[in-house]
């Protein structure tokens, strides 16, 4: 039987987040930008998606806001693991004002609050009882011995493409496990061929103990073979066949890719579902 890998994570910003498909909200809007929309989001995102574990990105909304959003949804789901991504928008003293606001909440972690290893250590220090997790100050391989030695974190949020590959990641991640360091994986948005080589690289790791992030549901078509990779009660299983388990489909890539040319170019006007938009931002 394959490997089934919980794929647990739904990410809001506070605007701009076009929905995915069947959710309660105007994906020609976007927008979450209070409570109760991102409470509404969410219970979306569970019911389609079978998620166990919420993430959603903070220092957007001023701290106090932001916890009151985390208390909602923690009374909403009394039994998922919830995670925080202020992407190192706060200071220490926000983070630990925010760490102990939420002490009786039952953070999962919370996922670089602040810039750079200096400050996630006086973090550490200041808030012990939170679980701190990072891919930012904890960006790559050569990071690892440093964060660890110094008590920077708690978990190393792994990723292929920043650590140099599927054998580097692997290493990195049974590193952190000689170590004592728990692993999580970060996503980038990958489309198929990128969430192959993650679900393979997570079914690998024995101390890849927090499920793996993934904006794999924001996608409503993909560039395998086949279409999307199919979820069950919020996990997928590992491709098996030659390589990755999947494979191309060129027609599809063609097609992508010319339309991410428009898009970069701010020239993509034929949206069916919205006349004459202009993309502007540019394309990863």
């Amino acid at each position: 039987m394959r490997p089934q890998i919980p794929l647990e994570r739904f990410e809001v910003f506070a605007e701009g987040l076009d929905h995915p498909e069947g959710l309660p909200f105007d994906p020609g809007t976007g927008e979450v930008s209070n409570i109760e929309q991102m409470v509404g989001f969410a219970t979306g995102v569970v019911k389609k998606c079978g998620r166990k574990t919420l993430k959603y990105k903070n220092g957007v909304l001023p701290p106090d806001q932001e916890i009151e959003t985390f208390i909602a949804l923690r009374q909403a789901f009394s039994k998922h693991r919830i995670r925080l991504d202020p992407n190192a928008a706060w200071t220490v003293t926000t983070a630990v004002h925010v760490a102990r606001r939420l002490h009786d909440y039952d953070m999962e972690y919370l996922e670089d609050p602040v810039w750079g290893m200096r400050a996630m250590q006086r973090v550490n220090a200041k808030a012990p009882w939170v679980t701190l997790a990072s891919n930012m100050s904890v960006f790559a391989f050569e990071d690892l011995a440093s964060a660890i030695t110094a008590d920077v974190l708690d978990v190393v949020l792994l990723d292929p493409h920043c650590y140099g590959g599927m054998q580097r990641a692997q290493l990195a991640g049974q590193i952190c496990d000689a170590l004592g360091m728990d692993a999580g994986m970060h996503s980038g948005a990958e489309f198929g061929i990128s969430q192959g080589a993650m679900l393979h690289l997570a079914a690998s790791l024995s101390n890849m103990v927090l499920t793996p992030d993934s904006h794999y549901h924001h996608l409503t078509d993909d560039v395998i073979a086949g279409g999307k990779l199919q979820s069950k009660d919020g996990a997928m299983a590992v491709p098996i066949g030659p390589g990755l388990g999947v494979s191309l489909d060129y027609d599809k890539l063609a097609r992508y890719h010319e339309l991410a040319e428009r898009r970069e170019m701010g020239s993509w006007t034929d949206d069916p579902k919205y006349p004459g938009r202009i993309v502007t931002q540019p394309t990863w």
